[in-house]
């Protein structure tokens, strides 16, 4: 396959993976040690096998191939829906396409990228709606500063808020959810399809300056537009 037909083949969107096992070669495949993989279904029907193992490929143990060339030994042991937006790109990350394989420090063998891949399916991302009280006289009278919490298919977790002087480019920012004060209060939640968090960002105006006025916004406005276009899957509200 041509550099052309790669990058095509790794932006391609996956609908479900499905996880295989087949014996080892040699003597660990007759006492029943087995090799992993996952075969991935694209949204055009195709089925591709990736898998890890040593040697595999030239820049990667980590492999994707069509699995028209897997043999009648490869038996079905599993399947799971992906979460929207993952690609054949999101799979191979997730079966560890940048470690070596083998059992040593940051090194990984075919079952741990095969157990990954099915682990990490169906997680997307996700966004909830956060508040603490505000500083001063108005958190005092039951004013509230409004943020949203973003959470990676990777697990990653981002705080994204609008306010006064917040960033040097613009007034909303995104900062590791990690520096959150215990005053923050989580008020709902949302599953996302395909966002990134620059996405989140331009829901959160951010290309706007804060304040009330012309052409303006506050923490309340952004947190509402980001909530309100994260999409309608799962909604579970806290209060």
């Amino acid at each position: 396959m041509n550099k052309k037909g790669l990058t095509k083949l790794y932006n391609s969107e996956v609908t479900k993976v499905e996880s295989y096992s087949r014996p080892l070669t040699g003597i660990l495949g007759k006492i029943g040690v087995p090799h992993t993989g996952v075969v991935a279904t694209t949204k055009d029907g195709g089925k591709f096998l990736v898998h890890k193992g040593r040697d595999y490929g030239k820049s990667s143990d980590t492999v994707v191939v069509d699995a028209k060339h897997m043999s009648s030994k490869w038996t079905k042991t599993g399947e799971k829906p992906v979460a929207a937006g993952k690609t054949i790109s999101d799979v191979m990350k997730d079966g560890y396409v940048n470690k070596k394989y083998g059992f040593g420090k940051n090194q990984k063998i075919c079952w741990d990228a095969s157990k990954n891949i099915m682990k990490n399916a169906d997680r997307g991302h996700q966004a909830q709606g956060q508040d603490r009280p505000l500083e001063g006289f108005l958190g005092k009278i039951g004013l509230d500063y409004t943020g949203v919490v973003a959470t990676t298919k990777y697990g990653g977790r981002y705080l994204v808020h609008k306010g006064p002087s917040h960033g040097k480019a613009s007034s909303t920012v995104v900062v590791d959810a990690k520096h959150m004060s215990n005053r923050c209060s989580k008020t709902g939640e949302k599953h996302t399809s395909g966002k990134t968090i620059s996405d989140i960002m331009k829901d959160g105006y951010v290309n706007q300056k804060y304040g009330i006025g012309f052409n303006r916004k506050m923490c309340w406005q952004s947190s509402k537009n980001i909530m309100d276009k994260s999409g309608r899957k799962k909604r579970r509200a806290c209060r």
